[in-house]
Order: C-alpha cells, then sequence, then structure tokens
C-alpha cells in the first residue's frame, strides 16, 4: 500500500485562508499558484481527480512520480489547505472522507455515490495502456471498505444526507424552488419526489438531466410571473418553499427571489453565507441544520471514534495481507 498516494486540496481550509490572511494580494497568489498546480495535475495521464463541492483529490502511483515533479509537488504542502499522503494515512483519509466522517453533515451519503461515479468513471473511460494497474485494487477496497463500514456502523445513524434533510423538513403540500442545477441540486432533487409540485430555477439553458424530469422550468425573470407556475398559480400567488443549494449571494437572493415571491420556509445549504444572522421559524441555514441531526455532539463524537476504530482494524488486516502475500500486485506491477 505504500505506493497508493493522494494530494488532497481542503476548499474549506482554503476560504479560510484567505479571510485571515487577506492583504499582501495573498488571495490572488495563492489562486494563480493553485491554478498552476492542478493544471500540471490534469495534465499528467497518471493523476486521477475526484472532486467534490468541499475538496479535490488527486489518486496516484508515487512509483510513477519523478523527483522532480515530486519537490514541485512538496512546495505546495506548507500551506494548511492541502496535504500529499502515502500508503495508509492516504487510505484512512479517503476512507473517512467517503463515508461522509469529514462532511459537514456527518455521515452523509451523497459523498459515497460521488466516489463510486468517480470510479465506474475511471474503469470506463481509461484505456487499458493508461491505466496503472496499482491503482485500481485500491480504489475498488476502498468501496469495499466504505460499504462495509456504512453497513455496520453509519447507516444506524439514520438517514443523513442533504436531500433527505430537506425533505424532512419541508411540508410535501406546499410547491418548492429549486435553486441550483449542479451536484448539490442533482442529489437533492430525487428526495423531492413525493412533493406535488416542483420547480428548478435556471438562468437559460434548459437542464436534461434525468433528475429534474419531474421538474418544471423557470427561467429567473420569470419568476414573478405567476402564469409560469401553470395549474399552481393560486399556490404560487400565497406561499412556496425555496431550496438554496447554488453558492450565490444575498444580494442575488434579495433582488431575484425574495422580491418577487412569497417565501413559506427556506433551506439554506450555503456554507458560510446566510441571509438572515439570527434565527427564524421557517429559515434553516446549514449550520442550524446539523444542530437538528445531532442527539448531541458527544454521542456523536463517540459513534465517529467507533468507526475510526474500525478503520485502524480494516489497515491492520490490509497489512497482515500484505505480510503473509509478500509477492502481491505491489511486485507484479511494479
Amino acid at each position: 500500500m505504500d505506493r497508493f498516494s493522494v494530494i488532497h486540496f481542503d476548499k474549506q481550509k482554503f476560504l479560510q485562508s484567505q479571510k485571515e490572511m487577506s492583504g499582501n494580494n495573498f488571495q490572488e497568489l495563492v489562486k494563480v499558484n493553485f491554478d498552476q498546480l492542478f493544471l500540471f495535475l490534469d495534465s499528467q495521464e497518471f493523476f486521477y481527480r475526484f472532486e467534490t463541492c468541499l475538496r479535490k483529490i488527486y489518486f496516484f502511483d508515487s512509483a510513477k512520480l519523478s523527483e522532480s515533479q515530486s519537490s514541485s509537488i512538496q512546495k505546495y504542502c506548507a500551506h494548511p489547505f492541502l496535504q500529499i499522503l502515502a500508503g495508509e494515512g492516504a487510505y484512512s483519509l479517503i476512507l473517512q472522507i467517503i463515508s461522509g466522517l469529514k462532511s459537514d453533515v456527518k455521515g452523509e451519503t451523497e459523498i459515497f455515490g460521488q466516489y463510486k461515479k468517480f470510479h465506474e468513471d475511471y474503469k470506463s473511460q481509461l484505456s487499458i495502456k493508461r491505466r496503472s494497474c496499482y491503482l485500481p485494487k485500491h480504489l475498488e477496497q476502498l468501496s469495499s471498505d466504505c460499504k462495509f463500514l456504512r453497513d455496520k456502523h453509519i447507516q444506524k445513524w439514520g438517514s443523513q444526507s442533504y436531500g433527505s434533510l430537506s425533505r424532512k423538513l419541508l411540508d410535501k403540500e406546499r410547491p418548492v424552488l429549486l435553486l441550483g442545477s449542479g451536484q448539490l441540486a442533482k442529489e437533492i432533487a430525487p428526495w423531492l419526489s413525493q412533493i406535488n409540485e416542483k420547480f428548478l430555477v435556471i438562468r437559460q439553458i434548459p437542464k436534461t438531466n434525468e433528475e429534474f424530469q419531474e421538474f418544471r422550468q423557470i427561467q429567473e425573470h420569470q419568476l414573478a410571473d405567476v402564469s409560469c407556475y401553470g395549474n399552481y398559480e393560486a399556490e404560487i400567488s400565497k406561499e412556496m418553499n425555496l431550496i438554496i443549494a447554488a453558492p450565490v449571494s444575498n444580494d442575488y437572493l434579495e433582488e431575484k427571489f425574495l422580491k418577487k415571491i412569497k417565501v413559506n420556509k427556506i433551506i439554506d445549504w450555503r456554507g458560510e453565507a446566510r441571509l438572515f444572522q439570527n434565527a427564524k421559524n421557517n429559515y434553516f441555514h446549514l449550520d442550524e441544520v446539523k444542530q437538528m441531526l445531532l442527539e448531541s455532539e458527544q454521542s456523536l463524537q463517540h459513534k465517529i471514534s467507533l468507526v475510526k476504530e474500525e478503520i485502524d482494524l480494516i489497515l491492520q488486516k490490509h497489512r497482515n495481507k500484505m505480510t503473509l502475500f509478500p509477492w502481491g500486485w505491489d511486485d507484479i506491477c511494479a
């Protein structure tokens, strides 16, 4: 497992660092440097990118990396938001991430679905010649280990996903307006199937994604026109629910939505931005929803520690396999 390596870029920590270290053109300097790094990594055929809304992860076989390439990448590790890990440290980190232990909503399921899609794309799109035969078994094993952790521990935490929480907070009789068409919106959309009427806000180009087939699509400039809502004109003219699943500004929300439609409840899945600083009965921000999820912080941390202990046992099991079969894949693929 020593050659199994990852480069992990934490977008949340990056944004925090931008705020804490503003000045001296820090933001532009870091942005340019990391753009250069990502361009380099994407141009190399032995780096495989797995990206979510919170992080970028590049998988690679360290044996494929030259000394000059390694030193070029290492210079970026002075920043707290980028790590280069290998072996068990890399494997443990990725297993914690795809199990949902590193997510804002602990134990959420979407991240594992994203990883499985990445893994399937990796297997189907890369030619045999381009594949490192070292990586596939580890990527496959990560899926198996994550499924084991979820079955044994995490699924007992209850339904922990952005979509399931959105459904719990909304009444199915009232129409819902979904803002966003990216990965988060796609993950939320299927959970809203029990809601009678659903609308998706689009800018210009209609969305043909399978996840949005049940949604009536409305362009931004049509929001105030109740005739666009078909048979639901009467309900729309009263109140509807709004789910914010896109990184938009408060000014945008005020101008495009709150001045044009009557809103009953707002679920705001943005990270740090929030419409209202004080808690409101009809406004649910990511921070409040996280608190609603927890039976107690102590209880959740205990559950997380049990999963981490299980990960240590998994790593020990893999270590024992390598001891029993020393002439395994690592040597065959060298």
